[in-house]
């Protein structure tokens, strides 16, 4: 029964436009419930009400998951069976949360290099489902989840968090992230999933039009972006004073860090409230503003975060630097236990003051500058949505990659090629690039030895020598410091 319904999705997902539509109004008349399945229902049930429970019950189901996950990969996972061994560790044993930091790390490295080894044995071939991220640090990871359970949680936590400024599931949605519209359109109407897809590769002066126009006469209630994405877009409506007819409730941001002067731009243009989140593609730590202010509450439901502070200075910031090490409790097929995101956080002592829930804050996640490339004719194209949001299967067979530009409308990827990768790997990743742009851009590939870190350590997926300041979006006109 799941193979087919399995099958049923695939299906609908392949499906050109025009069957897509035929399918996805019959189809959208579904209850929410029945259609994202049990994991999706049981997990909303648990968020309704753990949400305002005390510290200690917080505490004692996030012992319970844990003990139970740690059971789960010392008796399945080849990994973790190992390891548990080798350094004496039996989940037993857990009687404490710090009995947790006798475990090392697992690092991007170590799940690269240990790939299958982190599979579940008892977990179904037709469960499993690959998939990967670039990261932010530019080296490349493949893991899996696990479909009938990792999703459907992902979804009712997502539902849960966006509930705090007025979302309501089923409500339609206009999204402009990695999706990319059929048929090379500007954008397109999905009715199963009530959503409006916006392309990211077209943002320009020159199309800003299409998108009001669109959004006004499909009127979603919120907006779903890339931090980056919503920027521009706010930024060229803002230069051709543009507005939507209509009031959003949100415009809802994650995936990357949200800076206070795209938060500001977009509220100014959309006049609404920006709702920021903080999560990843491996699914072991989720965290969502308060519907009463900024701060991040971290989901004790969704796994155990623990916050290692960070020794070294941090772009010269007074507050103390803490990294994120999660343990996710939501993908039994590839379990991620004290995993180093490579993601570092100020924090906030005690508890929420204005919504009372229990739940660890975070201040600010820091990160770096949104990452651009311009194309010849005048588009910024956010690597997000560019790289992130594919998921190149070539990923899996690179061990490190960054993009570099130098000058306007030609990148150069760099890629340091594991022994698998292939000439077919190259034409992959540089036909999906050209796919998605379409125009203005001239894609060639290099192949160094290795790519050197940072001064500070880090692993930067682009290397952007052109002044992104002194970019004039509205005309068009370039300037590099060199007179022109």
């Amino acid at each position: 029964m799941k193979n087919l319904k399995y099958k049923a999705q695939d299906f609908y997902q392949t499906s050109p436009p025009w069957l897509k539509t035929i399918l996805g109004s019959a189809l959208s008349v579904i209850p929410q419930n029945i259609r994202y399945g049990t994991e999706f229902s049981k997990s909303r049930h648990l968020l309704r009400s753990s949400q305002w429970w005390n510290e200690k019950r917080l505490g004692q189901y996030q012992m319970e998951e844990l003990k139970r996950l740690l059971q789960h990969a010392y008796d399945n996972v080849p990994y973790y069976w190992t390891l548990f061994h080798n350094i004496g560790f039996h989940p037993q044993n857990l009687k404490d949360f710090s009995d947790l930091k006798r475990i090392p790390f697992l690092t991007k490295k170590l799940v690269r290099e240990n790939l299958h080894n982190l599979v579940a044995m008892n977990i179904p071939q037709s469960e499993l489902v690959e998939t990967n991220t670039g990261g932010s640090s530019g080296e490349p990871m493949v893991f899996f989840r696990e479909r009938s359970k990792t999703s459907p949680r992902e979804k009712a936590f997502m539902n849960q968090q966006w509930e705090r400024v007025g979302f309501k599931v089923g409500d339609r949605i206009a999204v402009l992230r990695g999706p990319k519209p059929e048929e090379d359109n500007t954008f397109t109407f999905d009715p199963f999933f009530n959503s409006l897809i916006l392309s990211s590769f077209e943002l320009s002066p020159k199309k800003v039009l299409e998108y009001v126009r669109a959004m006004n006469k499909y009127r979603p209630k919120f907006l779903h972006v890339y931090p980056s994405t919503g920027w521009l877009l706010a930024q060229l409506m803002e230069e051709q004073n543009l507005r939507l007819d209509y009031q959003l409730k949100a415009v809802l941001c994650g995936s990357e860090k949200l800076f206070e002067s795209h938060r500001e731009l977009m509220r100014k243009v959309f006049e609404c409230r920006i709702f920021s989140w903080y999560g990843h593609s491996e699914y072991a730590v989720l965290a969502g503003e308060c519907e009463n202010s900024e701060d991040y509450h971290v989901f004790p439901e969704y796994g155990y975060t623990e916050f290692v502070k960070v020794n070294h200075k941090f772009d010269d910031r007074k507050e103390e630097i803490y990294e994120v090490v999660a343990t996710g409790f939501n993908n039994y097929a590839f379990p991620l236990i004290r995993y180093q995101t490579g993601d570092y956080a100020v924090l906030k002592k005690g508890y929420c003051d204005r919504c009372f829930r229990q739940y660890p804050l975070i201040k600010e996640i820091v990160g770096r500058e949104q990452d651009y490339i311009i194309t010849e004719d005048g588009r910024f194209i956010s690597l997000t949505a560019l790289i992130f949001g594919q998921h190149l299967k070539s990923f899996s067979k690179t061990k490190k990659m960054q993009i570099e530009q130098r000058e306007i409308g030609k990148i150069i990827v760099q890629i340091v090629p594991s022994s698998t990768f292939t000439q077919e790997d190259e034409i992959e990743i540089r036909q999906v690039i050209q796919k998605c742009v379409r125009r203005g851009l001239m894609v060639t590939s290099e192949y160094p030895d290795d790519i050197e870190p940072t001064s500070s350590g880090k692993h930067p997926f682009l290397k952007q020598h052109l002044d992104l300041n002194h970019l004039n979006l509205k005309k068009g006109i370039y300037e590099t410091g060199v007179a022109k």
